[in-house]
């Protein structure tokens, strides 16, 4: 957000005006917590693929609200995603729906800050807990220093990496020798229980709820 002369604050992915929006706007899903959840999810025997589902929530969210929402409230110059409630319903109900809004960006927050806080941990062989708070004041400084340009083009940076870095996963993880091919895995219990996952009734409400958490949680976003 950035203030303006009397008090009025804008959206700053409104008013930034580059090449690199898209990237930007994405890297606002991808993030660390997008990375390792997923992988999570698909490694755990209890889970498999068809429990990762935050690649269809940020698909879902991303197509439906380009259609139908960016440019109505851009034209209506809204500041935040309440200011159509407000209008409509007033301060209280907004206020209401801005403790749910407030609840998934902490929790984003907070997923996000562990997935740096795993990596780091991994790779630089420190605690878990310290590679968390070093995250944190990391994000934190480059921010307070730099602004809007320097969150937006640290994540441009922090995508392609991240996509180069997966690509160069690939060949070592298809040459090691503790792997096998991954159509052995996806349906027999070669080590595990097969990776792609099951879905049973009696869980089927639970696979509802996490996706319309994260559907809210990229909705917000």
């Amino acid at each position: 957000m950035i203030r303006l002369e009397g008090g009025v604050f804008i959206n700053s992915s409104a008013t930034m005006r580059s090449p690199f929006n898209p990237f930007y706007i994405s890297f606002g899903c991808l993030g660390g917590g997008f990375i390792v959840g997923t992988a999570e999810a698909v490694y755990n025997p209890s889970m498999g693929l068809i429990w990762a589902v935050m690649p269809i929530a940020a698909t879902m969210c991303f197509i439906i609200g380009g259609l139908f929402f960016a440019e109505p409230m851009r034209n209506s110059k809204y500041v935040t995603m309440m200011d159509p409630f407000q209008i409509k319903y007033g301060k209280v109900p907004t206020a209401a729906l801005s403790l749910a809004s407030l609840a998934s960006e902490i929790m984003w927050v907070t997923g996000t800050l562990i997935g740096l806080g795993v990596t780091m941990s991994v790779i630089l062989n420190l605690s878990y807990t310290v590679s968390i708070w070093i995250s944190a004041a990391v994000a934190i400084t480059y921010t307070l220093m730099g602004g809007l340009y320097s969150v937006a083009y640290t994540d441009i940076i922090q995508l392609i990496l991240i996509f180069i870095s997966l690509w160069l996963c690939v060949p070592f993880a298809m040459m090691g020798p503790a792997v096998v091919d991954i159509t052995e895995t996806a349906y027999n219990s070669t080590f595990q229980s097969p990776w792609v996952g099951t879905l049973e009734a009696n869980r089927a409400w639970m696979w509802i709820d996490n996706f319309l958490l994260l559907v809210r949680l990229e909705g917000s976003l």
